[in-house]
């Protein structure tokens, strides 16, 4: 069983912040030319903003992850 939403305003703030750096990192690397050491860069936070927003998901939401 999940908490309300109501209960869950910081963490759903934070997801939502995740998400928002999310996509500004995919407009940045959407910019660089393929193999350019600052998209690889970027590439790479992007991925452990979207593993930390997947996990913050199943807490909320009561999925579940797994490594």
């Amino acid at each position: 069983m999940t908490a309300l939403p109501l209960l869950n305003w910081r963490e759903l703030s934070e997801l939502e912040k995740l998400r928002e750096d999310r996509e500004a990192l995919l407009s940045r690397i959407r910019t660089l030319r393929p193999h350019a050491h600052k998209r690889v860069a970027l590439e790479e936070r992007a991925r452990l903003i979207t593993l930390q927003a997947i996990e913050l998901e199943a807490k909320l939401f009561g999925g579940t992850f797994h490594d």
